[in-house]
């Protein structure tokens, strides 16, 4: 855990926020341009997108979704799949320095260990959910049901936890601010 909040600390460097801000911005418009990006495979698939950023799929759908894709639709997911994962660690990234600079300024750093640990592991689930989607295109048109059922469950998890993170977020946020509004009354 000392190695983790050793890189907390130093991602929170300004020179390091502004690199993971830039990040952030720069992998989420990779993901979403029309070139090659989710745009793209929506045009490809008939506006689904990335059936990763729906939550509560069943294993019929995504078997669903996959048979309906094609070789390009294949192709395009797979492209953004590689982009993903520059997403999901420039987000985890970014959620790491938010909670280390707020729990701190709210004077709840005890419980910053907590708050690094549910973004760790959205991060690792996020990166297994891009390795089992990576099977699952790679099989098509041949389903392992075994693998869809844990694909599907994997995505659920993972945005159960990005919502979790974000309540926590949002909720250590609102904190900041009435302390801070408290000290200049």
């Amino acid at each position: 855990m000392k190695k983790i909040n050793t890189f907390v600390d130093k991602i929170t460097q300004p020179n390091y926020k502004r690199w993971i801000i830039v990040g952030y911005f720069l992998s989420l418009t990779l993901l979403l341009n029309p070139w090659f990006g989710t745009n793209h495979l929506k045009k490809i698939n008939n506006g689904m997108g990335m059936i990763e950023m729906h939550i509560f799929n069943m294993p019929s759908q995504l078997h669903e979704y996959l048979n309906q894709l094609g070789s390009a639709g294949v192709h395009a997911y797979m492209i953004l799949l590689i982009i993903d994962v520059l997403f999901l660690i420039d987000i985890g990234c970014l959620q790491l320095t938010l909670f280390n600079i707020l729990f701190k300024k709210t004077s709840l750093d005890k419980y910053l260990n907590t708050a690094i640990w549910l973004v760790v592991a959205r991060v690792i689930i996020d990166l297994f959910e891009n390795c089992l989607m990576t099977a699952n295109l790679k099989s098509c048109p041949n389903h392992n049901p075994i693998l869809l059922l844990i694909t599907t469950i994997t995505t659920t998890t993972k945005w159960i936890l990005l919502i979790i993170s974000l309540i926590i977020l949002f909720g250590m946020l609102g904190i900041f601010l009435v302390k801070k509004a408290q000290k200049k009354t």
